[in-house]
Formats: C-alpha cells, sequence, structure tokens
C-alpha cells in the first residue's frame, strides 16, 4: 500500500503542477480559444486532484481503492475544448486577428502543454505496470486515458495553429 500512496502523492503534485501551468498559460496566451482551452485544462487538473485525493484517502482509510466512479467516456461527455478546437479547422472558427509575433508565445503554452500531459501520461502507464490491486490498475488506466484525450486536444489546437503560421509564411501547403 505504501507503492500506491508513494505513487498517488507524487501523481497529485504533477497534477497540482500541471494546473498552475495551464491557469498561467491561459493568462499569458493572446488567442482566445487557446485561453478558453488552459482554463478548462486546469479545471480538470483540479478534478484530477480531487479524485486522486479520494483515492489516497481511500486507501489511508479502508486499506482499499476507491472504484472508479466514472468512466472516460462519462468524463468527455460535456468537454467543450473538443467544439472549441475543431471549430477552426471545419471552417467555423474565426481567423485570429492578432499579428503573429503575438501568437507565437500561444504555441510555445501549446508544447509545453503536449510535454506535462505526455510526462503525466507515461507515468500513469508506467505506474499500472507496478500496481497489483485490480482497482488500482482501473484507476491508473482512467487517469491516463485522461491525460491521453488533454494530449489529443492539445496537439489539434497546435497544429492547427502551427498550419496557420505556415501559411502565413507563405509554407503552404503543409
Amino acid at each position: 500500500m505504501q507503492q500506491a500512496l508513494a505513487i498517488l502523492e507524487f501523481a497529485l503534485s504533477m497534477e497540482k503542477s500541471g494546473e498552475t501551468f495551464f491557469r498561467d498559460a491561459a493568462k499569458k496566451v493572446s488567442h482566445a480559444d487557446a485561453k478558453a482551452m488552459f482554463t478548462e485544462l486546469a479545471d480538470w487538473e483540479t478534478m484530477h486532484q480531487n479524485y486522486i485525493s479520494e483515492q489516497i484517502q481511500s486507501l489511508k482509510e479502508q486499506g482499499a481503492w476507491k472504484k472508479p466512479a466514472i468512466s472516460n467516456e462519462q468524463f468527455t461527455q460535456n468537454v467543450t475544448s473538443y467544439e472549441i478546437f475543431y471549430r477552426h479547422e471545419s471552417g467555423e472558427g474565426a481567423e485570429p486577428t492578432l499579428p503573429l509575433s503575438e501568437r507565437s508565445s500561444d504555441l510555445a503554452a501549446l508544447r509545453m502543454a503536449l510535454v506535462i500531459e505526455g510526462d503525466l501520461h507515461n507515468f500513469y502507464k508506467k505506474a499500472i505496470t507496478t500496481i497489483q490491486d485490480p482497482e488500482g490498475k482501473k484507476t491508473l488506466q482512467l487517469l491516463a486515458e485522461w491525460e491521453s484525450e488533454h494530449q489529443t486536444i492539445i496537439q489539434a489546437q497546435y497544429e492547427s495553429l502551427q498550419h496557420f503560421f505556415w501559411s502565413q509564411m507563405g509554407f503552404s501547403p503543409f
């Protein structure tokens, strides 16, 4: 049980760091869609923290993992970031009006977000291999799936913005 608690404590710390980064990024980026995505990602990280805290409490008080109360599919049913970031690719989103120089920080923040989410996803996948308890494995798998969803959302926005930059600089078709 000590190993499980150590994994969850570290995960909680990483999720807090992710939330801090996303809230800071939301304040710094210039594009409204990027601000909305980073704010939503920060809120998700808060939900992850609550979920992990419940698991820690359950392990300490009952000596057992708490069964996941929500599936990945249920979690993503009301995700607005999908709508935010696929709008632009479908031609429904407004073209950015800010100069490229003011938008370059958006691209950098998205790259950092990809690293954060990738690190968390990889951590959860590795942690799964060290836990014997089936409920523990399910919990860590669910967390890994959530991080994978975040990566997908961020990657789509990153590629959309990257293609916009390339087209503005005459690098198209890409």
